[in-house]
């Protein structure tokens, strides 16, 4: 019965190298693809990309990260 449930279990999945890029260009940087999981969902999604486009993405989210938060205003109404 173990043996069964195995078999439909989903195989983890790691990083990927896609050596084909989309589309004609053969001269295409490579494209990493792995399977990320939206914030609020369980399904997860198979996103590629390039090295200089994960790049870009991880700059974004430290810069976001490393701007200091401020309290939201009073309401108007003084309540």
């Amino acid at each position: 019965m173990a043996l069964g449930f195995a078999a439909c279990a989903p195989a983890a999945k790691g990083p990927t190298t896609n050596t084909t890029a989309s589309g004609t260009d053969s001269g295409a940087a490579p494209k990493i693809c792995r399977e990320e999981t939206t914030t609020g969902s369980n399904i997860p999604r198979m996103v590629c990309r390039t090295p200089e486009e994960a790049d870009d993405q991880r700059d974004a989210a430290r810069a976001w990260h490393s701007q200091p938060r401020t309290a939201p205003p009073p309401p108007a109404n003084g309540h």
